[in-house]
């Protein structure tokens, strides 16, 4: 964890993220993901390597992160590095974008 990923989660250090669960640091829908993800993980599965997520602040605001994970070999095993990258701003412009074009049909109809 960085100060990148305390900013996503609104925490404002690691010890606080630390003692939160799992389940506050998701959306429910991710949380089942994140859930099916690690039992895929214990029964030597693959899982996908780009990956979209829904997580909640402290302060309870939804941010959308794009997760990019790659294995790397990390003290004498290998094991899952992930990279987050929020993309809060292009859902909620996407969705504007949609709600904007089903209005323009409506319109001209």
């Amino acid at each position: 964890m960085n100060q990148a990923f305390l900013q996503m989660f609104v925490y404002d250090n690691i010890d606080e993220v630390k003692i939160s669960s799992p389940t506050s640091l998701y959306t429910q829908e991710s949380h089942a993901g994140h859930l099916l993800r690690i039992e895929r993980t214990s029964l030597g599965e693959p899982n996908p390597d780009n990956l979209e997520i829904d997580v909640v602040g402290k302060d309870g605001t939804i941010r959308h992160l794009q997760v990019f994970r790659k294995e790397v070999f990390w003290d004498g095993k290998q094991q899952p590095q992930l990279l987050y990258t929020d993309i809060t701003a292009l859902k909620q412009a996407e969705k504007k974008k949609q709600i904007l074009e089903e209005k323009a049909q409506v319109a001209s109809r």
